[in-house]
């Protein structure tokens, strides 16, 4: 894994913190104008089949998908079970940061994979430095987490259903 700062550039498209909500000039090219979360922000870079973090790791990072892909799976004994497969725009590693909880699944890149990451400390300083952008960043991903909560009992319900037919 490799890390840099992210600097002044611009940021992916589809950035899953609705920063028009966090004081950006939305219509600006560079989203970077008005808004202190872009400078917080460093990028990491994984290579094909290189692990992001393990089952049981402790949490540091909150991880969006600039580019590539990112499988999430779980094992069950010695056999691995595969979760979701990410994508460009996708944040990951909310919920463990959040939950204040080791990750509950391993995260694998699939693919050459360009990471944009917010560390747990940057985080929780904006807490004290910034309670509106901290406020808003919370909500989006509780937003995030009901929308994957949702999605998983829809899943389950169906698989419950599959099962009483047949």
């Amino acid at each position: 894994m490799k890390f840099a700062n992210w600097g002044n550039r611009n940021v992916p498209r589809k950035v899953p913190f609705g920063y028009d909500k966090c004081g950006c000039d939305a219509k600006s090219t560079n989203l970077w104008d008005g808004c202190d979360i872009f400078r917080m922000l460093e990028k990491a870079s994984f290579v094909n089949g290189e692990v992001v973090f393990k089952q049981g790791d402790q949490p540091s990072y909150i991880y969006i998908i600039k580019k590539g892909k990112i499988k999430l799976f779980v094992e069950n004994g010695k056999t691995p079970f595969e979760l979701v497969t990410f994508g460009e725009g996708d944040c990951f590693g909310e919920s463990s940061i959040i939950g204040i909880r080791p990750h509950a699944a391993t995260a694998v890149a699939q693919e050459n994979t360009e990471l944009v990451v917010l560390s747990r400390s940057t985080l929780m300083s904006l807490y004290e430095s910034d309670i509106h952008l901290f406020s808003t960043l919370i909500l989006n991903i509780a937003r995030e987490a009901c929308r994957r909560l949702n999605a998983s009992s829809e899943t389950m319900l169906q698989y419950v259903n599959a099962q009483q037919i047949s």
